[in-house]
């Protein structure tokens, strides 16, 4: 019996999981999800990011999005562009959070740690 899971996490940091499972799950099915997904991803009015945890994640996902690896330093610099208050081992905490919260993935080991943004899908555009 074919089972498709679609996951994504939307830029207000919420994941979102959607299960079909049958013996007739239809490309057109999958297809109506996606949509689904890409209409959650997109946002009508533009909020600004109430915590520190949200603002460093969305300039995360703005720089980082492609699937590129990054390290903390790359992150930190990245971050202080838009905040300029902000510590290194602020920025090293969240990113340990997010790794965490499976928001991204890592390889490699100290000194040579890197990050990237987790694809869960692919988006049909």
């Amino acid at each position: 019996m074919p089972k498709v899971k679609i996951e994504d996490i939307l830029p207000s940091g919420e994941k979102v999981s959607v299960v079909i499972e049958g013996s007739e799950v239809s490309r057109e099915r999958i297809l109506q999800i996606l949509d689904l997904f890409n209409i959650l991803s997109k946002t009508d009015t533009v909020r600004e990011p109430r915590t520190l945890k949200e603002k460093i994640w969305e300039i995360l996902v703005n720089n980082f999005s492609d699937g590129e690896w990054f390290t903390i330093n790359e992150a930190y610099a990245a971050v202080r562009q838009s905040l300029r208050d902000v510590s290194v081992t602020a920025v090293s905490s969240y990113v340990s959070r997010f790794l965490r919260e499976g928001r991204l993935e890592k390889t490699g080991r100290k000194p040579r740690t890197r990050y990237r943004i987790k694809k869960t899908f692919v988006r049909v555009f």
